[in-house]
């Protein structure tokens, strides 16, 4: 075919798999080309010319229209050349078989090869922003789209923005708690449960996009994965939405996902502030609150390519704005900063200079200080090789946002435009020059300047506690009573022993009685005439004795004739018996007599001895007993008449001594029965009134009293900023629990020894501490003013010490200085 077309020659069709959109108020018509799921943007008469390819119609009758349309000539070359580009773009219909074979194709590729063309989309695209296709989501969106048209219908939507501000007040009213259960929840579990949920949300806020753009009439062809900032997304191209002629339809599409997280955050909301604060559905209506806020934020942010950002472009009516109003801006620094050529005028100058320069520095200072963060991580490891590693990293990430920006304009600025070098260097010098100040912070604690622990005086039960937790009290106030078994009766035991002390000294002082004294010496008389008589019975007895031992004797020589008689008479027997004179039965008889005789010889002399043994012991022992009675009543005459000894006397006042001092000491405990509170302040034990019937031994911890009023934050300074520390210096508290709110407070002292990270204490002082490895800290102590009542002990927060100005220039030298002489050993 030859390079120009014959004026008779019919014109080709246009290819069924294209969709043209209404002109726009300017006459722009997006045309979409189905099978290459491509949408391109054409004037009003491109856009004419594309409407005149339906196969009837020859050139030369085009043209005519044309002219007629727009007044303007056009040629056959012309309208030739429009209709190989509609060619090469596949906007002219081709045959069927290529057309069904190249889909199959590409969906064989999509089934099969997913990993590669993952691999080429990340070649291909930004390390920072890529996406590959997963599935086509369409058949699943008809299915659910006339289910869910009534959340995107005005009804809904006005609902949700009432019920939206009512949720919006809630989380104002309570952003202390929301803030403060970050602290509480935070762990590699609640982690975890936070990916899961924004994984969900995630899902739910693309099925919004598919849905929205269904709704109003569009196609969705397209769902996958997204990895924008290094973090993994999905998203859904709802691309169609650029067919459809409103341009608030095309709004409603892009902001259609945050709408959708925007309705689960308000549920989430009310689930969080009507559930207890400790259940599980609170916990997870928090994460949902949180992840919900998380990504409606950084989804309504313009200088990332979320809906933020294609709203804005529908706001403005601006297609490519993003590519646009980056190389606007580079052409103007390229001009301003190297004397490159100037950019030509644009009608939308102002807003993608705007644009561009906002989305240069969001994303450049993004990756400088991702890049700078992981330097510090890394220098443990490799030393000053990792301030090159992440700057080379930094660079790597970078270069697109530098390109251009440099090149021959910056060799020809050197050589040829030294004045404009010169106005370079000296806004450079002056922006190092500004001063500012020498700034050091760190994490800081409260903790109460008045702290006293009240601890039980004696061992006993609680029998009453006055106060609470929370409540204040004021000093010497009585706070508990304890009570103290047996206190009562002990008291009464050591007053009547002390009262039968006294008596007894004041007897010893006095000494005895006289009547005491005579009626000791009666006794004495009487115990002398009693040893008398005991002596006179002494004497008879033993006359007694003498009269009984003669009688004895005559018996024994009366049993002794009589046991010879028998002897005798026995001899006399035997001899007659041995003659056959006697029987032998008489001369038993005789033997019988004798052994009797000799018993009773035996019998009477051992009475005889008997009564010699016995004598008059008794009478004896009496006399004795009586003598020392006697003895015994002439001592204590002795002694009476002698009067108290002072030992005695000494002795018994030491006793009462003694026993007034245990008296005391039971007063005292008496006394120490009503706990008092120390100092004024605030009560911050828990459940304080349930300790009451408890035994507390003594030097138990009853409760903890603070002054709230008056606080101390202690501030970790790192060592690297311990020289801008002076005392004096202002110092600005941002609280965790008050993340809108900012204290003031002047440094008080400066601790005099650095601390290890974690508030380890050095070594005792006198003995040399052993160098350990690792930061530390130094640690600075200001007084805070707590007069509202907003802080708490143990609080956290950020703290920051201001310093005297001095020249950005000479900070950064010095910050530079010290990271490579210091942290890479240089």
């Amino acid at each position: 075919m030859s390079a120009t077309k014959s004026s008779t020659e019919t014109i080709p069709r246009i290819s069924e798999d294209i969709r043209i959109a209404s002109p726009d108020a300017d006459g722009v018509t997006v045309v979409k080309n189905h099978r290459k799921q491509r949408y391109m943007r054409l004037g009003p008469q491109e856009s004419f010319l594309l409407s005149m390819l339906d196969g009837q119609q020859t050139y030369a009758q085009v043209v005519g229209k044309f002219e007629q349309q727009f007044s303007e000539p056009l040629t056959i070359e012309e309208l030739s050349g429009f209709v190989a580009l509609a060619r090469k773009e596949g906007l002219v219909q081709r045959s069927h078989s290529r057309s069904s074979s190249s889909g199959d194709q590409t969906q064989s590729l999509r089934l099969t090869d997913l990993w590669r063309r993952c691999r080429t989309a990340a070649k291909k695209q930004s390390l920072l922003f890529f996406r590959v296709k997963l599935f086509d989501p369409d058949a699943v969106l008809n299915r659910l789209e006339p289910r869910t048209r009534a959340l995107f219908s005005p009804t809904v939507a006005v609902a949700a923005m009432i019920l939206g501000c009512l949720a919006l007040g809630i989380v104002w009213s309570d952003r202390s708690v929301l803030v403060q259960q970050f602290s509480t929840h935070l762990g590699w579990k609640t982690l975890a449960v936070f990916w899961l949920t924004i994984i969900a949300i995630t899902i739910l806020h693309e099925f919004g996009h598919g849905l929205a753009c269904k709704r109003y009439g569009g196609e969705v062809h397209e769902m996958g994965a997204l990895w924008i900032f290094f973090t993994p997304c999905l998203y859904c191209n709802v691309s169609d939405a650029w067919l459809l002629p409103s341009r608030w339809q095309r709004l409603l599409i892009s902001m259609a996902g945050t709408y959708v997280d925007f309705l689960v955050w308000i549920v989430a909301v009310f689930v969080w502030r009507a559930t207890t604060p400790d259940s599980s559905i609170n916990f997870a209506a928090w994460v949902v609150v949180s992840a919900c806020g998380i990504r409606v934020a950084f989804n309504l942010n313009p200088l990332m390519r979320l809906d933020g950002y294609y709203a804005l472009c529908d706001v403005l009516n601006t297609h490519n704005l993003r590519r646009r109003a980056r190389a606007r801006f580079v052409a103007h620094v390229r001009w301003l900063a190297w004397g490159g050529e100037k950019p030509g005028p644009d009608p939308e100058h102002g807003r993608l200079l705007t644009f561009g320069m906002a989305n240069w520095i969001f994303t450049v200072g993004f990756l400088g200080l991702m890049s700078f963060q992981a330097s510090l991580y890394l220098q443990s490891l490799m030393g000053i090789s990792s301030l090159f590693a992440a700057f080379g990293f930094f660079c790597l990430l970078t270069r697109r946002y530098f390109s251009g920006t440099l090149g021959e304009n910056f060799r020809t600025m050197l050589r040829l435009r030294k004045f404009r070098l010169l106005i370079l260097l000296a806004v450079v010098a002056g922006l190092l020059a500004i001063p500012i100040h020498d700034r050091a912070g760190g994490e800081f604690y409260l903790r109460p300047v008045v702290r006293r622990e009240v601890r039980a005086p004696i061992a006993g039960f609680v029998r009453d506690v006055h106060f609470d937790e929370g409540d204040v009290v004021a000093g010497d106030a009585p706070l508990a009573v304890i009570e103290v078994p047996d206190l009562i009766s002990n008291l009464a035991t050591k007053r009547s022993e002390i009262a039968e002390v006294e008596a007894i000294l004041r007897r010893l002082t006095c000494g005895p009685r006289q009547e005491q004294i005579d009626d000791q010496k009666a006794r004495i008389v009487r115990a002398s005439d009693w040893r008398d008589l005991a002596i006179s019975d002494l004497e008879r007895a033993r006359q007694s004795l003498d009269k009984e031992l003669a009688a004895l004797e005559l018996s024994r020589k009366s049993a002794a004739a009589q046991l010879e008689f028998c002897e005798q008479v026995l001899v006399k027997m035997q001899s007659l018996h041995d003659a056959g004179g006697l029987a032998g039965q008489q001369l038993l008889t005789h033997k019988k007599n004798k052994q009797e005789a000799v018993l009773e010889a035996n019998r009477a002399e051992a009475l005889k001895q008997a009564r010699e043994a016995e004598g008059v012991i008794k009478f004896e022992g009496e006399l004795a007993r009586r003598e020392k009675e006697l003895a015994d009543a002439q001592a204590a005459l002795t002694l009476l008449e002698a009067g108290s000894r002072q030992e005695d006397i000494e002795a018994e006042q030491a006793h009462l001594q003694r026993l007034k001092q245990e008296l005391n000491h039971l007063l005292r405990k008496q006394e120490k029965q009503i706990v008092k509170c120390p100092v004024g302040g605030t009560i911050i034990t828990p459940h304080l009134k349930e300790k009451i019937g408890v035994y507390v031994d003594r030097g138990t911890p009853l409760c903890v009293i603070e002054d709230l009023q008056n606080l101390e934050a202690e501030i970790s300074i790192s060592e690297k900023d311990a020289r801008v520390l002076v005392i004096g210096q202002p110092i600005t508290l941002k609280p965790r629990s008050l993340p809108f709110e900012s204290l003031t407070a002047t440094v008080d002292r400066i601790a005099p020894a650095a601390q290890p990270v974690g508030g380890i204490a050095l070594a005792a002082a006198g003995t040399p501490p052993t160098p350990p490895s690792g930061s530390r800290t130094v640690t600075v102590y200001c007084k805070v003013d707590n007069s509202a009542g907003t802080l708490r002990t143990g609080m956290t927060g950020f703290g920051r010490i201001h310093s005297k100005r001095r020249p950005s220039g000479v900070l950064l030298v010095h910050a530079m200085l010290r990271i490579l002489r210091t942290e890479f050993q240089w």
